[in-house]
């Protein structure tokens, strides 16, 4: 995401705020597995940001995939 000035990052978990996200002017939205998903709700964050990421692709605003440290608690869930 080489020239980004804006990033705008979105709960995983939570879908229906993905497409407002890509209208909101930022230069790029990172889909966020970290920090902005409890534990409990990492595996189901996971699923969905599996199945979406094809058509939020498609889109002309970049997309990136925020992920827990190899090696983590968060990284191994699941």
């Amino acid at each position: 995401m080489y020239g980004v000035r804006s990033l705008l990052f979105v709960p995983a978990n939570r879908p229906e705020r993905f497409c407002k996200a890509q209208k909101s002017g930022a230069d790029g939205v990172c889909l966020d597995l970290e920090d902005a998903v409890a534990p409990a709700d990492k595996d189901a964050a996971r699923q969905i940001a599996v199945s979406v990421l094809p058509r939020l692709l498609e889109h002309q605003t970049p997309v990136g995939v925020r992920i827990n440290a190899v090696g983590s608690a968060g990284w191994q869930q699941g």
